[in-house]
C-alpha cells in the first residue's frame, strides 16, 4: 500500500504507479483532508481511517525510526 498526502497546486497530478502494481486493480481515492464542515468528505475520512486502522499492527514499525521510508524495515 502507498499513501501520500499532498497540497496540489494546480488542477493535474502525475502519478507513478510501481511496476508491482502493473495489470491489477488499484484503487486511487482523492479526499480533501481539511474538510471537517462537509459531511460528505468527513463521512469517507472516517469510512477510510476504520477501513486502514491497524492495517501495519503485524509489522514491528517503532514510529519516527524511518520517517523518510515507507514499509521498508529500519
Amino acid at each position: 500500500m502507498i499513501r501520500k498526502i499532498i497540497q496540489p497546486q494546480s488542477e493535474s497530478y502525475i502519478l507513478h504507479i510501481p511496476k508491482e502494481y502493473l495489470n491489477r486493480e488499484i484503487e486511487i481515492l482523492m479526499v480533501p483532508l481539511d474538510s471537517e464542515a462537509d459531511p460528505v468528505a468527513k463521512s469517507i475520512k472516517a469510512k477510510v481511517v476504520q477501513k486502514t486502522a491497524g492495517i501495519l499492527k503485524s509489522r514491528n514499525i517503532a514510529p519516527n525510526s524511518c520517517p523518510f521510508v515507507i514499509f521498508h524495515s529500519c
